[in-house]
């Protein structure tokens, strides 16, 4: 599992998860993800890449390359994950494959 608690990674992951498939902007993020507080594009980076350390470093590194970037924007896209036997994987809540043994 990858305890992200109630921080700001685990605010940007549900934002994106619930936005998966799609990109959205920054100023989308910064919105809400940080309720609009002024924030620079530097710190979304520095975020999105200490999120991405964070799933790496349990065990989950498909699910942290799925986090992809664009010019200005971020999404998830779980549909480019893809089981051993080549069908896509459903996700728990917890971000690991339904498949998988739990943790």
């Amino acid at each position: 599992t990858c305890d992200l608690g109630a921080t700001v990674l685990f605010r940007l992951f549900r934002r994106l998860v619930r936005s998966a498939g799609r990109f959205l902007s920054i100023e989308r993020l910064v919105q809400d993800v940080w309720g609009g507080d002024p924030r620079t594009g530097s710190a979304v980076r520095s975020a999105v890449s200490n999120l991405r350390s964070k799933l790496q470093d349990s065990g989950m590194p498909e699910l942290a390359m799925a986090i992809r970037c664009q010019p200005g924007h971020y999404g998830l896209f779980l549909d480019e994950i893809a089981s051993p036997g080549g069908f896509d994987r459903d996700w728990t809540a917890n971000g690991r494959p339904v498949d998988s043994p739990p943790a």
